[in-house]
């Protein structure tokens, strides 16, 4: 999958002279949490709701609402702005892009092509895309492998075994289970009837733990 299948297109975005309270207004609005920073149609930052908060005065401060005001109009998008952030191309995987946001603890990425601001991708957008693939199709059954030791031709042989009942899956994900060589597989199946396919699975030495 391609960053530029799940990116959101478009893009609200602010300049680098706006007010800060302009963009924590543009922000509310919109109800979003990130704003790329453009001149000149070039990105030049990042704005995030957490670089306001960590920005506006204290609750607790002794100024008055008069002199909070006038210092929050004084600061600038630029002047807590992320310079120069991190991007990925609409070609980029979304596994690259959720393993770069993952490390550097990014709550969005960019997307530039050409040099231009073409999209962004948040965190929910990765959410929303792991969640498409857990679910799978409606109505389908989940079969819960675990404790598989890595080894060629597993997936051939699960589908082999779908095959023979006819079955029709929508995924089968691998993933490996912590603190452990071995893996843990998901298979969505469509249908109830998954009695026969799980014991066809378990005499095929296939540890079936769960179905849901």
């Amino acid at each position: 999958m391609l960053v530029r299948t799940w990116m959101s297109t478009d893009p609200i975005t602010i300049v680098p002279s706006a007010s800060m309270k302009e963009a924590a207004q543009l922000m509310s609005q919109s109800e979003i949490r990130h704003l790329p920073v453009v001149e000149k149609d070039r990105l030049v930052g990042i704005v995030t709701l957490n670089d306001i908060r960590r920005a506006s005065p204290s609750p607790a401060t002794t100024f008055s609402v008069g002199e909070v005001n006038y210092l929050v109009d004084q600061i600038q998008v630029r002047d807590i702005m992320t310079p120069d952030p991190v991007t990925v191309s609409p070609e980029t995987t979304v596994e690259d892009a959720a393993l770069l946001g993952y490390r550097h603890r990014f709550g969005c990425l960019p997307v530039i092509e050409g040099g231009r601001l073409v999209g962004i991708i948040t965190q929910q957008d990765l959410f929303d895309i792991i969640m498409s693939i857990l679910q799978g199709g409606e109505g389908d059954r989940r079969i819960t492998i675990e404790d598989m030791p890595p080894r060629l031709g597993t997936i051939r042989s699960i589908i082999d075994i779908l095959d023979a009942h006819k079955t029709r899956f929508s995924s089968i994900i691998t993933f490996p289970q912590r603190q452990s060589e071995h893996y843990t597989f998901l298979i969505r199946v469509a249908g109830n009837g998954t009695d026969a396919i799980v014991a066809d699975l378990q005499e095929a030495g296939y540890p079936v733990t769960h179905v849901s």
